[in-house]
């Protein structure tokens, strides 16, 4: 984790994050925290962790990173937090490969953001008490029990997201986000875009394979 700091002249920029694995963290695999500049990360594994890979420094980048299955544990009452996630500003990601999550494959909420080729799916199924209703969210704090057990209401398993963010107490909204030749497959709804993004475009994407395009 490259954690945040609030004032940005101490900040860490221009790092390397090459080829490692990341794996059962019960918060993040790969964080990059707010005033972070110019993190570079390439070639890393995360896997089953409860964000894999979040990014909200700015000027920054991912290519061929790989994050698969999340843990259910890193949660608010109200939202479960995504596989991958991007909050920062000037942020490029090129062959993403996302993988195996519950609720939303790649959120995209910040400002400036590309997301080039790579591939976002093979989401679990949602489980339906034998009663045939819905099961209620857990509320926040009951950390650790296993993600089958929860149904999701309304919106989920989705591929990519892009809808606001709140970070510290301030909603982060989308802005010039583009989305380029990507592959989306077996996902309840393949791209969600939130009422409030602006200048969201997409170019090329494969989203046959997906109950409802977007």
């Amino acid at each position: 984790m490259l954690h945040q700091r609030p004032d940005a002249e101490s900040a860490n920029y221009r790092i390397l994050i090459q080829g490692n694995i990341c794996r059962n963290n019960a918060r993040h695999g790969i964080h990059v925290g707010a005033n972070m500049r110019q993190v570079h990360l390439s070639n890393n594994l995360c896997v089953d962790n409860g964000v894999n890979l979040s990014i909200y420094g700015d000027n920054c980048t991912s290519t061929g990173d790989v994050a698969i299955g999340t843990t259910d544990r890193l949660f608010t009452e109200d939202v479960y937090r995504p596989n991958v996630l991007v909050v920062g500003r000037s942020v490029s990601l090129v062959n993403l490969t996302a993988l195996g999550t519950r609720f939303v494959g790649v959120q995209l909420s910040g400002q400036n953001i590309s997301l080039n080729g790579g591939i976002v799916g093979e989401m679990n199924k949602e489980p339906v008490p034998e009663s045939g209703n819905p099961a209620l969210r857990p509320s926040a704090g009951e950390w650790g029990r296993g993600s089958g057990e929860f149904y999701i209401k309304g919106d989920s398993r989705i591929g990519i997201a892009v809808v606001p963010d709140v970070w510290r107490n301030v909603e982060v909204q989308p802005l010039n986000v583009r989305i380029v030749g990507v592959r989306v497959h077996d996902c309840r709804v393949a791209i969600k875009v939130g009422e409030t993004a602006s200048r969201i475009s997409m170019e090329g994407c494969d989203l046959d394979d997906n109950e409802i395009a977007g």
